[in-house]
């Protein structure tokens, strides 16, 4: 019942993720994309139990970048 594997997931509020999925949750290199009126918010790179984890970009709405490491889904280190 749960998406294991590599796949595109769109969630009912129009965010995508696409990538590899364990047990239902983004879980290893993947990309997600958070839909939102004034712009969206993009983040490509790895992810663990449904977080941003491990090396990432993350790119604002208003265009700004932060491209490094994450943990537990909050910039983290260099």
């Amino acid at each position: 019942g749960f998406p294991h594997g590599n796949g595109t997931m769109t969630y009912p509020n129009g965010d995508i993720y696409m990538g590899h999925f364990l047990n239902g949750l983004p879980d290893g290199k993947g990309k997600s994309i958070h839909m939102n009126s004034d712009g969206n918010v993009i983040y490509e790179g790895d992810f663990k139990n449904g977080m941003r984890h491990g090396t990432g970009k993350h790119t604002g709405k208003d265009g700004r970048e932060y491209e490094g490491q994450f943990l537990n889904d909050n910039v983290h280190g260099k």
